[in-house]
């Protein structure tokens, strides 16, 4: 790779999409953790067991 590319503007850019994509996957776990007591009722029993 040359870095002689990396303008103070591809750098940001290259953050940008590096954040987009750690916000896509971090809604995706969460997503998928907050489906999963939909398919497993047990999960449901043992947080109102509190």
């Amino acid at each position: 790779m040359n870095f002689l590319f990396l303008t103070p503007g591809v750098a940001q850019f290259l953050t940008f999409i590096s954040y987009q994509l750690l916000v896509i996957s971090y809604q995706l776990v969460i997503g998928y953790g907050l489906s999963i007591p939909r398919h497993l009722p047990d999960n449901r029993s043992l947080l109102t067991a509190r």
